[in-house]
């Protein structure tokens, strides 16, 4: 099949799926020439997976450079650990489910997985005497999560496969060279002194990396973006689970002490939820200032200051059941350090997303489409194909 009718295709599914009214007409503005071209992408999170898939659906090609040595970015799979696959990064599907199939724009493979919503009878709060109830239906109202199965397990299943050969592991960017002019190449510089020229590259790093400066560019960003990436905030944080001999937890509780959004947020929560499953699994999940504590620790560190703040609210219940533990601290993964970004405003969204010189695009969840949908996963996804889409607009 020509890439032609490649695109035509794509873009008529795409408008079946009703993507136009999520993409903005970029979607649907493609016209039906050869793509032309070649687009790097830098990273191979949920941003850089679905540009990929949806550049490589439109006949363009692509090159995906992961800095670490495994795909998915900030959604990763535990096996092993309970009877059935835990996420130790993204994990809920905060919409209605049929967002996967316009994340993969139509074109699954097979069926898609089975997801169930996320309705517990309440949530329940330790104020250090007693317990208080909150509706769970308030706290989480569109939430779903996967059945038997992860956001990892999504994306490598649905997204990955045509676009396999392109992923390179291991391959740091130390530096991209843009310039003005339509007729120049973009040369992306790979820490190891490798040089790449593409038509167009696709940045999906975290806001905390842009942050670092670990990657560098020449010219350097313009005065707007340097300051969005300044003003934008991606806190630490965490998550750990841990392993009991029976169940002495209900299915999602927090501690008042910890009661203060503008700080962050600690929670524990059952992740055997909708599961079929009896193991006693407690997680936890620690964001913000007041996981600052935590993301200091060592894992053995942690299990000791939980195990004692469980065991104060279930009467040593936790010591005497604890069986085992892991910990996955985002903010110490050098090609993340942190967990999602917070606060971002309409201003801060739109310059961090603007393309430079059309050579030099950016996508991931500080950049989402939707501003309601920042710091989740399909919001990295959709946001990878919306630039996937303006990308495949400038080389057709």
């Amino acid at each position: 099949m020509d890439s032609r009718h490649t695109r035509q295709q794509f873009l008529r599914q795409c408008s079946a799926l009703g993507l136009g009214a999520v993409f903005g007409r970029e979607a649907l503005a493609l016209d039906s020439q050869s793509s032309k071209g070649k687009v790097v992408i830098i990273g191979a999170g949920a941003a850089g997976l679905t540009a990929g898939f949806w550049l490589n659906r439109m006949g363009i090609e692509v090159q995906i450079l992961e800095a670490s040595d495994r795909i998915g970015g900030r959604l990763r799979k535990l096996e092993g650990f309970a009877d059935y696959p835990i996420d130790l990064g993204g994990e809920w599907i905060h919409t209605h489910p049929r967002i996967l199939e316009k994340i993969t724009s139509g074109h699954q493979s097979r069926a898609l997985p089975d997801t169930i919503k996320y309705e517990i009878d309440a949530y329940r709060q330790w104020t250090g005497h007693k317990w208080k109830s909150y509706s769970a239906k308030r706290i989480f109202p569109t939430d779903y999560k996967f059945v038997r199965s992860t956001w990892a397990d999504f994306l490598a299943t649905y997204l990955v496969p045509p676009i396999s050969d392109s992923i390179s592991l291991n391959t740091a960017v130390a530096k991209i060279a843009y310039g003005n002019s339509s007729e120049s190449k973009v040369v992306i510089k790979t820490v190891s002194g490798a040089e790449i020229e593409a038509d167009a590259v696709l940045v999906t790093a975290s806001l905390a990396v842009l942050k670092s400066g670990i990657i560098q560019f020449d010219p350097v960003l313009p005065a707007d973006k340097q300051n969005a990436i300044r003003k934008g905030t991606m806190p630490g944080g965490l998550k750990a689970f841990f392993k009991f001999s029976e169940k002495f937890f209900p299915l999602g509780f927090g501690l008042a002490k910890y009661d203060d959004r503008e700080a962050g947020d600690i929670y524990y929560y059952d992740p055997g939820f909708g599961q079929d499953s009896d193991q006693a699994i407690l997680g936890l999940f620690a964001y913000g200032k007041v996981a600052e504590p935590l993301l200091q620790m060592s894992s053995d560190q942690v299990k000791r200051h939980v195990l004692g703040e469980l065991d104060g609210v279930f009467s040593g219940a936790a010591s005497r059941g604890y069986q085992a533990h892991v910990v996955q601290n985002w903010q110490r993964e050098p090609f993340v350090r942190g967990a999602y970004s917070d606060r971002l405003t309409r201003s801060i969204i739109k310059a961090l997303a603007r393309p430079l010189a059309e050579q030099v695009y950016f996508a991931g969840e500080a950049i989402p489409k939707d501003r309601a949908n920042w710091g989740y996963a399909h919001g990295a996804a959709l946001s990878g194909a919306d630039a996937a889409t303006q990308i495949a607009r400038v080389l057709g």
